[in-house]
């Protein structure tokens, strides 16, 4: 620009003064005198312009002149903005795009004069009159003298060929150097700069240009396939013999670097780590904004492994990383709208990740019968829980910050569906089966509100012969009399889709509401459903033997009442339990055992207790005298009478009898308790039992006994037994004729110990000899010769005029029967002898067999379906005392059923869908499916 006014004729101040000078002259008047400080006329300056235009300038300029009556150069404004590339609009232009900054040729002429620093425009509108047309003209021009003018300085100074801007802008060179204008165009948003400026210009960014295509060409030539992969995609094996390769300096590129760095990509050709979208955007020239680009993960490839994270963390966050990563999304990537959806579906899906980690909570506190809120929301187990996961868990950490769904009546809506899925997945096992055959077991209890609860389970055979019992929850009863039971049954069996027809048995305890003859709730189902044949419970049975043979052998029942009162005595009082420990350290006893309570109800589990009492026999002694002795009390003195009671051979006699005959029921009890048990099993476990009883009545059994008595007495220093004092009958109970009197201690208690045995042996016979027996026993006697080739003809007869012949077709059973050996002999030769039921459900375990016999199949499920003890209901009800505390008393019925369902069926709940909870739960309202998704 200085070179260009050093070779002016007229500087720049001089063509200032001028115009100032001949402002008031008219437009035209200007236009000839800056035209004649110019060596080139206008007009041939208007031709080189006008000559790629697609009409001759001469015509061009008539049009223009002839057309308007504004000055001439109003007129030149119109010629140029009518050609197709006007000289001053391709100067605009190259001024617009240019991107390189650059000192105006008005801004370095004010710089070298000595006038204000104040430009020509202000300078020209200050002190023109001319019109605002003109003004405008000279304003936009960037020299002070003419775009002329200027053009033939440039051209002057500079060894191109004398073509005009325009025609440099406009030719195609095919030289690699982009033009003159182009690089003007490209580079400059301010004012054309001078030649020799864009001379310098155009050699650096050729050398640029030149470098950068030079060091591009290694990456691009290569063919490897993390090179020649197409877009900005990353290549990142993670095989051993691949990575083996990238090594320096004894360091080599590790696999976990891969982690949180998706950008980067491997070059197998030249063993080098590169930047895929870094590389991607320079090879397309999409960085323009970030100045510093590193070339090591760009061209040359980076390889320095010894600081490799360091140094991939700084590329990571420098500016020319963040700007390639984000056009080549916008390259690449989705939509807006996509990429909102994608958003917003990513936002929807952690939401519901949040949901089913709070689900998964509530299945684990269910599952285990733990309380799920405190006095406070924050206090309870499940927030706890919760927390406790968040530590290490981003999701339950964000679902925790956002609180929403939390309250008590989202959880117990999200409790409620838990619970309703057990209770179908139940139903779903009952009626897979064909036909659903199942039969009800019955019981209720009251729980710690003062409720009677009545627990509802089925018993049922799937397809493979497994027996299941399944508690279908809790029904509140308003009274307990068989009407109100009754109902409450029918209706739990209409909400759960279970017919009354397909019930084929009932099992209750032995309570006059529910076993009554007249008007009991077994009886008033049978009259509705024959087939559902009534059982009471063996477990309660056998119960009810033990307890009244206790209650009519005195001695028996003394020694239980001392227990009960030993119990209290020791476990009701810190201060006495603690002296009785200290006692039962100080006798040196190797295993020492704890004082175990007396179970009120349940007789079949009282062994536990009469052997804790006899093996601390002695502390006891020792503790009961010293608590007689210093306390002075009414303790103090129940004290006195258990030691008293103790040092007799009467009371030891008692325990070790009572623990003889309740050892042996107990196992049987255990036994009749399973839920799988068959009606053979349980007969054979009561007749072990009275087989039992039987053999301890002979005179070898008690004289064993008895000597290992009188020897534990002497051993605990107790006194020789002795008979009880004789007490005469009253007079109004005498007949005259004398009592029997034993001959000795010894013959008396020969005559207790043998009342014992038989009271025991009647009860189990009278007690398990139940009317439903008659045809289960005929179907189980009809299998068992079947199976061993035998007539089954007259059981067959039996089985047919019973409640169950409906279910069955004779001649067909006749036909399957008659092949049950063979079937047997094919599926295990091994069996010479069939004597359970269980042997010819293992031979009948093929489909095939199920379906070919398909009679015998349903009389196996038949057999298998009638109940024997009603001890699901009591489970329940244990699970029930678990729930339903004193703090969580004032819990709902359908909320207590929810929570106790999960609880009982653990192993439904280990398998419980939790997306499908999470979806139903979603699902309910429009609010939830827009914050979870659908």
């Amino acid at each position: 620009m200085e070179k260009a006014q050093s070779t002016s004729s007229t500087p720049p101040e001089t063509e200032m003064e001028k115009a100032q000078s001949t402002s008031s002259t008219p437009p035209e008047t200007e236009m000839v005198k800056a035209q004649s400080t110019s060596s080139t006329p206008p007009e041939t300056e208007m031709e080189k312009a006008q000559s790629t235009a697609s009409t001759p300038p001469e015509t061009e300029m008539v049009k223009a002149q002839s057309t308007s009556s504004t000055p001439p150069e109003t007129e030149m404004e119109k010629a140029q903005s009518t050609s197709s590339t006007p000289p001053e609009t391709e100067m605009e232009k190259a001024q617009s795009t240019s991107s390189t900054p650059s000192e105006t040729e008005m801004e370095k002429a004010q710089s070298t004069s000595s006038t204000p620093s104040e430009t020509e425009m202000e300078k020209a509108q200050s002190t023109a009159s001319t019109p605002p047309e003109t003004e405008m003209v000279k304003a936009q021009s960037t020299s002070s003298t003419p775009p002329e003018t200027e053009m033939e300085k440039a051209q002057s100074t500079s060894s191109t060929p004398p073509e005009t801007e325009m025609e440099k802008a406009q030719s195609t060179s095919s030289t690699p150097s982009e033009t003159e204008m182009e690089k003007a165009q490209s580079t400059s948003s301010t004012p054309p700069e001078t030649e020799m400026e864009k001379a310098q210009l155009t050699t650096s960014e050729s050398s640029e240009t030149e470098e950068r295509q030079s060091a591009t060409s290694k990456s691009a030539d290569c063919d490897c396939k993390g090179c020649a992969a197409t877009g900005p995609t990353a290549f990142q094996p993670k095989d051993d013999a691949v990575l083996s390769a990238f090594k320096r300096g004894g360091r080599r590129f590790l696999s976990d670097w891969y982690e949180d760095r998706e950008w980067i990509t491997l070059c197998t050709k030249q063993n080098k780590v590169f930047c895929a979208p870094c590389r991607y955007a320079k090879q397309n020239k999409l960085i323009t904004f970030s100045g510093h680009k590193e070339n090591a993960f760009t061209t040359t490839g980076f390889n320095n492994y010894k600081k490799g994270p360091e140094k991939f963390d700084t590329h990571e966050g420098s500016d020319a990383h963040g700007e390639a990563v984000m056009k080549c999304t916008a390259l690449t990537g989705q939509s807006i709208v996509s990429q909102l959806n994608s958003q917003v579906a990513e936002q929807q899906q952690l939401h519901r990740n949040g949901l089913i980690k709070q689900i998964s909570a509530l299945r684990y506190l269910l599952r285990q019968g733990l309380p799920i809120r405190g006095h406070h929301d924050k206090d309870g187990n499940l927030y706890h829980l919760l927390q406790t996961w968040a530590e290490d868990n981003e999701v339950v950490r964000s679902w925790l910050q956002q609180g929403r769904f939390m309250s008590h009546d989202h959880i117990n809506e999200l409790i409620t569906l838990m619970g309703h899925d057990v209770l179908r997945s139940v139903l779903a096992r009952i009626k897979a089966n064909d036909p659903a055959w199942f039969a009800l077991i019955a019981d209720e209890a009251t729980d710690v509100a003062c409720n009677e609860q009545l627990n509802i389970s089925v018993r049922y055979v799937d397809y493979d012969y497994n027996v299941h019992e399944d508690s279908l929850g809790l029904y509140r009863l308003t009274s307990t009399d068989a009407a109100t039971i009754t109902a409450a049954i029918k209706d739990t069996l209409l909400r759960t889709g279970l017919p009354l027809k397909l019930c084929r048995g009932q099992a209750y305890d032995g309570a006059a509401n529910m076993k009554g003859h007249r008007s009991g709730v077994a009886t008033r189902i049978k009259t509705e459903e024959p087939a559902a044949v009534p059982v009471h419970c063996w477990a309660h049975s056998l119960n009810l033997c033990l307890q009244d043979t206790c209650r009519q052998i005195a001695v028996l029942r003394d020694a239980l009442d001392l227990a009960r009162e030993i119990d209290r005595l020791i476990n009701y009082s810190p201060k006495r339990k603690t002296l009785f420990n200290i006692n039962q350290q100080a006798s040196g006893d190797e295993t020492p055992s704890s004082i175990k309570p007396l179970c009120p109800t349940r007789w079949t589990v009282r062994t536990a207790a009469i052997e804790s009492i006899l093996s601390n026999y002695t502390t006891l002694m020792d503790t009961m005298q010293e608590v007689n002795a210093t306390t002075r009390d009414e303790y103090g003195l129940k004290a006195g009478g258990v030691l008293a009671a103790l040092e007799k051979f009467n009371t030891l006699f008692a325990l070790r009898l009572g623990q003889l005959l309740f050892s042996s029921a107990e196992e049987v009890s255990t036994t009749l308790q399973t839920k799988d048990l068959s009606v053979q099993e349980a007969v054979g476990s009561v007749e072990s039992l009275k087989t039992y009883y039987r053999r301890q009545r002979k005179e070898e059994a008690f004289d064993s006994f008895y000597m290992l008595t009188e020897q534990a007495a002497r051993e605990l220093n107790i006194g020789e037994p002795t008979l009880p004092r004789y007490r005469r009958q009253p007079r109004r109970l005498d007949d005259g004729s004398e009592p029997h009197r034993p001959a000795g201690p010894k013959e008396f208690y020969r005559q207790v110990y043998f009342q014992a045995c038989d009271l025991l042996t009647g009860e189990l016979t009278e007690r398990f000899d139940q009317e439903f027996l008659k045809p289960v026993v005929a179907m189980e006697r009809v299998l068992i010769n079947a199976a061993n080739g035998n007539d089954v003809s007259n059981h067959v007869d039996e089985v047919m005029t019973s409640v169950f012949g409906k279910d069955l077709d004779r001649p067909k059973l006749t036909r399957h029967l008659a092949m049950l050996q063979d079937v047997i002999h094919q599926a295990l030769p091994e069996v010479k002898k069939v004597t359970s039921i269980r042997t010819i459900c293992s031979a009948m375990s093929t489909d095939a067999h199920r379906v070919t016999f398909s009679q015998t199949h349903k009389l196996l499920r038949l057999y298998l379906t009638v109940p024997i003890t009603s001890a699901t209901s009591e489970r329940a009800f244990s699970s029930l005392k678990r729930l339903l505390t004193y703090l969580r008393s004032t819990m709902t019925e359908q909320r207590l059923n929810n929570c106790m369902l999960p609880h009982v069926h653990k192993d439904i709940v280990d398998d419980m869908d939790l997306n499908a909870i999470a979806t139903e739960f979603v699902s309910l309202n429009q609010e939830r499916m827009r914050y979870f998704g659908k």
